[in-house]
């Protein structure tokens, strides 16, 4: 790894947020990397328990979180996308999805989630982050 990251920052920050992969999330990796995935997971409403629970020891800044697409490969749910980027933005805001599959509607939607990230990116990630409901205790979240 000190091999791999004595590559130029540039380099460096572009290699960062897809090392490691989910279940790899631990503080000797954040040496090497400001942010990572917080699961393989991409799916929403998942993402939700799995995004609180790594909240508990990590800040946001150092949680990778994306939009990803619909119908979710990885467990057939659809969420919508107002759903999806509402849970990523408790985190690094990101896309991993297929922007020629995307509507003019789509399109149009997704530059205004981007600019609400954007005026708030600060807050998120560098803000005191309450907890309101567990997600593990209901089936809601705040």
């Amino acid at each position: 790894m000190d091999k791999l990251f004595s590559l130029p920052n540039t380099l460096r920050f572009c290699l960062s947020p897809v090392l490691p992969v989910g279940g790899r999330f631990d503080p000797g990796m954040l040496y090497y990397a400001p942010q990572t995935r917080t699961s393989d997971d991409s799916e929403a409403i998942e993402l939700l328990k799995i995004q609180y629970g790594t909240s508990m020891a990590y800040p946001l800044s150092s949680m990778g979180a994306h939009v990803s697409s619909i119908l979710n490969h990885q467990v057939g749910r659809t969420a919508p996308l107002q759903t999806r980027s509402n849970v990523a933005y408790f985190g690094v805001f990101g896309y991993e999805l297929d922007p020629w599959a995307l509507s003019e509607e789509e399109c149009k939607v997704i530059k205004e989630q981007i600019q609400v990230y954007k005026r708030h990116r600060r807050l998120i990630t560098q803000g005191t982050f309450y907890r309101l409901l567990s997600p593990f205790e209901k089936n809601e979240t705040a």
